[in-house]
């Protein structure tokens, strides 16, 4: 039964999603999270929607969960790290601190610069 609502319940987010839906795919991925929680997908989904919204405050717990259910997915880390940050310092500052950092990895100094300063004129602190 649980595979069933987890399955059904992603469709019709991803459905919505697709559709440019937001609210409602965010509403069906939430159905599942509380049902099926241990559902990555749905936890996933739930927290990537939020943070398109600019929500990283109601997006962190649901990228907690996924590093929780996932310790070894990059991807979770980052999303996790990066909600984190926006709630301390604006999520726009946050994504430009760390495509900054991306860029500096990258060898892309000028680049990096004018991102590190984006985010610091976004966020002094």
């Amino acid at each position: 039964a649980k595979g069933e609502v987890a399955s059904s319940g992603t469709q019709v987010g991803y459905a919505r999603y697709g559709q440019g839906d937001l609210p409602g795919a965010l509403s069906a991925y939430r159905t599942v999270t509380r049902l099926v929680p241990e559902n990555v997908r749905a936890q996933r989904w739930s927290g990537r929607i939020l943070l398109e919204a600019n929500n990283p405050r109601a997006a962190l717990p649901f990228w907690r969960r996924v590093a929780a259910l996932r310790p070894d997915d990059p991807g979770a880390a980052y999303f996790t790290t990066l909600s984190e940050a926006g709630v301390r310092h604006g999520l726009a500052a946050a994504r430009a601190f760390y495509g900054g950092v991306a860029d500096y990895e990258a060898g892309r100094r000028r680049a990096a610069r004018a991102k590190f300063t984006r985010a610091t004129d976004l966020s002094p602190t």
